[in-house]
């Protein structure tokens, strides 16, 4: 019997996925893929994560101290994280809320004056009622 690798080696590479903007998160894609070599399995994976991508992330402290709301991953509609094995892909600038593609879009479908041009919905972001748009599925 197989075990898939984050059952055997805790400390090995988990399967990343990055939410935000395409744009900036080019960067990040970039980083990762250049320094996969500084990974190391005596070290914990947030050191991993910041020394591979080379960010420095908030301690548990510090998240706390700032505002640990800020920090949910839960999806803004639904309110989990995984659901049917997907995670939050539609991170909204305006509130900083993370949402599943299809919680939102079922949202906006929803909404009397949500408008769609080709594959694309146009509404109202569900938190700070500021324009959002995502892929309609």
């Amino acid at each position: 019997m197989r075990c898939s690798s984050s059952r055997c080696a805790p400390a090995s590479l988990p399967t990343l996925q990055f939410l935000g903007a395409e744009k900036q998160l080019a960067v990040h894609r970039q980083a990762l893929n250049s320094r996969l070599g500084r990974w190391e399995a005596g070290r914990s994976v947030r050191l991993n994560l910041e020394a591979v991508l080379g960010l420095s992330f908030p301690t548990p402290l510090q998240a706390s101290s700032e505002g640990a709301e800020e920090y949910a991953v839960e999806c803004a509609v639904c309110y989990m994280y995984d659901l049917d094995g997907v995670v939050p892909e539609v991170a909204y600038d305006g509130c900083k809320k993370p949402f599943h593609k299809s919680c939102l879009g079922e949202w906006l479908r929803a909404l009397p004056s949500t408008r769609q041009s080709f594959n694309r919905l146009f509404g109202e972001c569900p938190y700070c009622s500021r324009p959002i748009t995502v892929e309609a599925s």
